[in-house]
Formats: structure tokens, C-alpha cells, sequence
């Protein structure tokens, strides 16, 4: 079974969306996140309520702009 193509990967502080072993987007654990462009330049952050919520839109956002 192959590795996933792009798969989130828990700190102890936060939570790192992987593609290809670089992060796409960073979710801290007070729901605050942040997408990553292919340089490690920042992109998009906000906030949610939760870190469910963040994780979805990190990722939303993370393919919206084309780093996935």
C-alpha cells in the first residue's frame, strides 16, 4: 500500500498538512491556521472555532491557491 499523496501529520502543538513531504498548511491547536506556497512563503490564515474546522479550511485554501 503506497503512502498517502497528501496527509496531515500531528505535533505536539499543531498540525502540519504534508504534500509530498513539504507542509501546505499549519493548524495550531486554538483552531488559528495558515497555508505554505511551495517556498514556505505564507498564503492564507484565519481562525475557527475549532481545530476540525481549521483543518478544513486550511485545506480548502490550500488547494484553492494551487499549493495542492
Amino acid at each position: 500500500m503506497s503512502e498517502p499523496l497528501v496527509k496531515w501529520i500531528k505535533t505536539q502543538d499543531r498540525w502540519e498538512l504534508h504534500m509530498r513531504n513539504r507542509s501546505v498548511a499549519t493548524v495550531w491547536m486554538n483552531g488559528v491556521w495558515h497555508t505554505w506556497d511551495r517556498d514556505g512563503n505564507g498564503g492564507e490564515n484565519s481562525a475557527e472555532d475549532t481545530v476540525a474546522k481549521a483543518k478544513v479550511e486550511a485545506a480548502a485554501s490550500a488547494i484553492a491557491q494551487g499549493f495542492i
